[in-house]
């Protein structure tokens, strides 16, 4: 699963590697296969915590067999409404989970700066889940635990 933030930050990201451009239909940006990525860094809880440039694209194929990239951070869109190629369901859903998201968030501190991490960015912790003390909690794998993917 890919890592989603907000669209100002995600789209200064974007615009900071040369010829990365957005595909609507895919809603992921789509960048050069040789692009030189940056780190991408997110702090929680006062502590920061990297992705690694690595982990921050992917290669496809496309019809024609042709390889193509694509960064792994994506716009997240809260209460946004329906983006072109969605039908009234998809969009009806959308705005029921923007909403809840929205009451459970909307009121904390730095609710406008909210990202959505994925295993882009859970692969590089060790992921703590104490379910009988309601808690989440990171810590840094080693080094010879982390793998390249890009």
């Amino acid at each position: 699963s890919l890592v989603y933030g907000p669209k100002a930050q995600v789209n200064e990201l974007a615009e900071s590697i040369p010829g990365s451009k957005w595909d609507k239909e895919l809603e992921l940006f789509n960048i050069p296969c040789d692009a030189d990525l940056p780190d991408l860094e997110l702090s929680m809880g006062g502590k920061a915590f990297t992705v690694p440039a690595h982990d921050l694209g992917f290669m496809s194929e496309d019809d024609d067999g042709e390889h193509v990239c694509f960064l792994t951070v994506s716009v997240m869109d809260f209460g946004g409404g329906a983006g072109e190629g969605f039908d009234a369901t998809d969009a009806e859903l959308g705005a029921k989970a923007s909403r809840e998201i929205q009451d459970l968030v909307g009121g904390l501190p730095g609710a406008d700066n909210i990202w959505l991490v994925g295993d882009v960015f859970l692969r590089q912790q060790y992921c703590i889940f104490d379910y009988d003390n309601q808690q989440f909690g990171l810590a840094k794998l080693k080094d010879e635990l982390k793998g390249e993917s890009f």
